[in-house]
């Protein structure tokens, strides 16, 4: 999933920062996902696939 949020962010010029506000997370929340050291909950994962316009099986392929 990582990999995978990391390049869309990449695209779409959108930082940590911003990403935790989309979320609704804190930045250290979304610093943890990135790594892969978190797992998003169902609902921060739609917000996130809402925003980037991803169907959310998109992050688990």
């Amino acid at each position: 999933m990582n990999e995978r949020l990391k390049e869309l962010m990449d695209k779409n010029g959108v930082n940590q920062v911003k990403l935790s506000e989309i979320a609704g997370v804190s930045q250290a929340f979304v610093c943890n996902m990135l790594k892969g050291y978190k797992t998003p909950s169902v609902s921060v994962l739609k917000r996130i696939a809402d925003y980037f316009g991803v169907p959310m099986d998109f992050f688990v392929k």
